[in-house]
């Protein structure tokens, strides 16, 4: 059952070719502007981009053709690299151009660059090397903490693969390991030891140190959804005929659709995702779909579409419920259910997590206004409520009224408290915030009236 949209469909398809669908689409709507969800918004398009088969099925959008999905990828792509570039210190890249490298960041951003190398993109060979001479440096040292080991065992994984290492740095670590981190065996660590010990055809080593599954991580970018993704990629790389399970599709599947899955852990499962589906049999699918209800206002037909190539789409704007037949129970398929636009009844107030924001459009003198004229300016004015405890890092996106367009007002920003920092995009203002427990305070950015016609003012969201 939908809300009502004026874009709606329903495509039927294999669990992990939908998962991949929906990454993308959730990592489409990210607000930020660092380096690292840069690289994750780009890494999906990459491992794609040599798998046509499996890149056409995902890249089928009610919203968009293939080609721009396709156009959208490369610019993705190219982004990430500048981010890399602008990022770069002589001791790492760091999340910000003004902030500070982290060995995670550099190794990050390695593995990115080499992905585009491996996957037969081009990859700028002076970043690279730059890069992977940090790497090289920062592996001889001995880890400072388990976070740091792990951090220091990625960058020797993505080393490896450069054909970096050799068998003693990999035994300093193992040794460092068994001896200050508990039970290291069901880590991450031991999946890409595993992996570092194959490359260098110790495939014994390999096959003892591999873990049949991977504990949390507790580390805030080295997440347990990170850790599973990669976990996933090294059985299915190294061990597929013997490992590949539907239980490891269902881990990868859990980590990237939960909620508080990060982009990196949506960049890293989409990359699992992609080499399971390429390397997997796709089952061929009998159903049909076809609209049984629509909404008040909305028409259609009784049309149905029958899958073939086991995928299939059904778009049908302001359908209410979807109806799907087959002649047998559907195995391992899920459904996806996808709508563009918002309901023209939406709040102008938003909660989340102990915060409360609402949205008004003001004039200059503070007014509320429902109506602007052609060219005039008006104000877009958000103020966000904490209840009961501090908000260290949160970000309010303003979606813009259709017939309003941001004003670009190349002038420094006056200081305000609360504001992080603010980014305006062609169709949103994006505020990060932090708030005093039980304390309100209020933002705004300026927007001029650039079409006739009557529009919806959608709320905030958190």
């Amino acid at each position: 059952v939908a809300s009502p949209s004026e874009r709606a469909s329903l495509t039927l398809a294999t669990a992990p070719l939908l998962t991949l669908r929906s990454i993308l689409d959730r990592l489409d709507t990210y607000p930020f502007g660092c380096t690292e969800q840069k690289i994750s918004m780009a890494m999906p398009y990459v491992v794609l981009y040599d798998k046509a088969y499996v890149r056409n099925r995902v890249l089928v959008n009610a919203r968009r053709p293939v080609e721009e999905q396709l156009r959208l990828g490369e610019t993705r792509m190219a982004d990430a690299v500048a981010a890399v570039r602008a990022s770069l210190h002589y001791d790492g890249v760091s999340m910000w151009p003004d902030g500070n490298a982290t060995l995670f960041m550099t190794a990050y951003a390695a593995d990115f660059l080499l992905c585009l190398r491996e996957h037969g993109l081009q990859c700028p060979t002076d970043l690279l090397e730059n890069l992977l001479g940090i790497l090289e440096r920062e592996v001889m040292n001995t880890p400072l903490s388990v976070a740091d080991g792990r951090n220091k065992i990625y960058a020797t994984w993505v080393l490896q693969r450069d054909g970096r290492i050799m068998t003693s740095t990999l035994n300093s670590l193992e040794d460092w390991f068994s001896k200050n981190v508990n039970r290291w065996e069901s880590d991450v660590l031991a999946t890409l030891l595993a992996d570092s010990y194959a490359s260098l055809r110790m495939n014994r080593r390999a096959r003892e140190r591999l873990p049949e599954s991977v504990q949390a991580t507790g580390d805030p970018l080295f997440s347990a959804g990170m850790a599973r993704a990669l976990h996933a990629l090294i059985m299915q790389k190294a061990f597929a005929a013997e490992k590949r399970s539907r239980v490891l599709v269902d881990a990868l599947e859990e980590a990237a659709l939960s909620p508080s899955a990060t982009t990196v852990d949506l960049a890293m499962s989409a990359r699992a995702l992609a080499e399971i589906v390429a390397n997997g049999n796709e089952k061929q699918m009998q159903a049909v779909v076809q609209c049984e209800e629509y909404f008040p206002g909305f028409a259609g037909t009784s049309e149905s579409l029958t899958s073939q190539d086991g995928l299939l789409q059904f778009s049908a704007p302001g359908c209410r419920r979807f109806g799907i037949r087959a002649a047998e129970p559907l195995q391992d398929v899920s459904a996806l259910l996808t709508g563009q636009g918002f309901e023209k009844t939406v709040s102008r107030t938003a909660r989340s997590k102990n915060m409360e924001v609402e949205k008004s459009l003001v004039d200059d003198q503070g007014a509320a206004v429902k109506t602007v004229g052609l060219g005039d300016v008006v104000t877009a004015k958000i103020c966000a409520r904490s209840h009961g405890q501090a908000i260290d890092d949160a970000v309010i996106v303003d979606l813009v009224p259709g017939g309003l367009e941001p004003v670009l007002d190349r002038a420094v920003r006056p200081q305000e408290d609360g504001l992080t920092r603010f980014e305006t995009r062609e169709d949103r203002g994006i505020f990060f915030v932090q708030l005093l427990p039980d304390t309100e305070r209020c933002f705004s950015y300026k927007l001029r009236a650039a079409t006739k016609g009557r529009f919806v003012v959608p709320g905030a969201e958190v």
